[in-house]
């Protein structure tokens, strides 16, 4: 009797022994996730996160949600291809309530958030890779987890929306693979107001059906809603960008004609294929442009795009290459440009198909796993960069140094150090290498010093210059500040009634308007 007490003891034990590392095994996405960015707690508020988050006074009441549905991102009135994303200020309003204005508790919730989309990950290639052994869809959800090309979504606070987008798709994705097609079309409705890239969602279901379902399984009707809100939301994008934006984009991609983009076009994608297969050299701007038809970057890219697109069709893996393409698409510059020609993290939801293409045999597991090594260290160092503001503005820049954007970066560090002379060798940087020289914000900064340096009449001409090619509100009250100290009273009504037009829920402009009322 005891020793049959015993062996059923022991034999619990060997099961419960065995559940704990099947449990362990399938939260390794999870565990990786944590580990990767467990350092990014320590990231202060960088880039946009200051206009976004550090100074939007929409985030710090309740009562502002309605102005957060009618208001860009970074704080004016909507206006045609400017960001529009609510749902992501909704949840930077959420965490302001729980953690005030601390990077730390904003950088939790993207942790908490991205972990969420791993799951999901995890559960979509669960579903799709049926006939595959069990370990196939989680080391292919770790590689997601551990994958450089999310730290601009997770690291980076102002990449939140790109964080919500591709979460609310996998959830839909999800969802419609359980068949609750109503469910997975709210989600979808969530990925759109979170960044307008998720449009292309649809096409996933469409391929699903018509690749990866045999005919008597196929089923259109429910997918249908989901092409007419997708035609809807983007038609009036295509409007409000074309018709409806007072404003001139700036990148040398925008700058160039339509065939330098389709030329750029092979580039770009391998580009992106190298960065999934191979990160390395990491930053935040690309801005190369193909010109040449005769040039290597377009022949060479082409020929190694048929080749890849050769693979796939040959293992019959159609649905995967359609995808990343199909998913690509909104980021190629074929239907609008855009400000950069590549970044990282366009690349986070059309790698879903490239995920979908895990070789099975158990052999290969071993180069899975140095893969995974690879890349949760570039995944951590990488996220060393960006703990000090300064130093990973120096090493973006080198990476591009026609980065405009980056320049200004280096020259507003600089200035915060007291470093005027470099800050403005800097500003003049900016705006020599921007295209047409029309980078509003590097006007804006260099008139700051020249301010800090006495010199007003020369301030206010670069503030003005400013507003004309990129009316800000940081412009407006920088503007103001220097016709107040040169005390052109009627120029300050002028312009703070402008400003108002603009910005009409600005606490600054709105306390100016009240201030002068009392002047007679």
């Amino acid at each position: 009797m005891f020793c049959r007490v015993l062996e059923r003891l022991r034999l619990w034990f060997v099961r419960f022994k065995n559940m704990k590392k099947k449990l362990l095994f399938q939260l390794l996405p999870i565990l990786a996730a944590l580990g990767c960015y467990v350092n990014s707690l320590s990231v202060p508020f960088i880039w946009d996160d200051e206009a976004m988050i550090k100074n939007n006074e929409l985030i710090r009441s309740w009562q502002n949600i309605p102005q957060i549905f009618l208001s860009s991102s970074f704080g004016g009135l909507w206006r045609g291809s400017e960001f529009y994303r609510p749902i992501q200020f909704l949840t930077y309003l959420i965490d302001y309530q729980l953690w005030g204005n601390t990077p730390l508790g904003f950088h939790f919730t993207n942790i908490l958030l991205f972990l969420i989309s791993v799951f999901l990950l995890q559960k979509i290639l669960t579903k799709m890779l049926v006939e595959a052994p069990d370990w196939v869809p989680i080391l292919a959800a770790t590689i997601y987890a551990v994958h450089p090309m999310n730290i601009e979504v997770v690291t980076y606070l102002s990449g939140r929306g790109d964080l919500l987008g591709v979460l609310f798709s996998f959830a839909s994705i999800y969802l419609y693979l359980c068949s609750r097609s109503a469910s997975a079309f709210i989600f979808f409705a969530l990925a759109l107001f979170s960044k307008e890239n998720m449009i292309v969602l649809p096409f996933f279901m469409l391929g699903h059906q018509l690749l990866l379902l045999s005919k008597e399984k196929r089923s259109f009707i429910p997918i249908i809603p989901f092409f007419v809100l997708m035609l809807a939301y983007g038609l009036f994008r295509l409007y409000h960008v074309y018709y409806g934006s007072p404003y001139v984009l700036i990148s040398p991609i925008a700058f160039s004609s339509l065939t330098d983009r389709l030329l750029t076009v092979p580039e770009i994608i391998v580009t992106y294929l190298r960065l999934f297969f191979l990160p390395y050299d990491l930053h935040m701007e690309y801005l190369f442009v193909t010109r040449s038809w005769l040039s290597w970057s377009f022949i060479g890219c082409s020929l190694l795009l048929l080749l890849f697109a050769g693979i796939l069709l040959k293992y019959k893996k159609a649905f995967n290459l359609l995808w990343f393409l199909v998913a690509l698409a909104p980021v190629l510059h074929i239907v609008a440009p855009l400000g950069a020609t590549l970044r990282e993290h366009w690349l986070v939801l059309p790698a879903l198909g490239l995920l979908l293409l895990p070789v099975y045999q158990k052999k290969l597991m071993p180069v899975l796993i140095v893969f995974i090594c690879f890349l949760s260290y570039q995944t951590i160092t990488r996220n060393f960069d960006w703990q000090v503001p300064l130093e990973f503005y120096r090493h973006d820049v080198q990476h591009e140094p026609l980065s405009f954007l980056l320049h200004n970066n280096v020259g507003v560090e600089e200035m915060r150090r007291g470093n005027l002379a470099e800050a403005k060798k800097y500003f003049q940087l900016a705006i020599e290498v921007s295209p047409g020289r029309r980078y509003g914000m590097a006007y804006s900064n260099l008139g700051v010093v020249l301010q800090l340096e006495g010199n007003f009449s020369e301030a206010e001409k670069y503030y003005r210059q400013a507003l004309y090619l990129n009316p800000d509100a940081d412009s407006y009250k920088k503007l103001i500040n220097v016709l107040i100290k040169t005390n052109q009273l009627a120029e300050i009504r002028k312009t703070v009634q402008e400003s108002l037009i603009r910005y009409p829920f600005d606490s600054v402009f709105l306390k100016l308007q009240e201030d002068l009322k009392k002047i007679p």
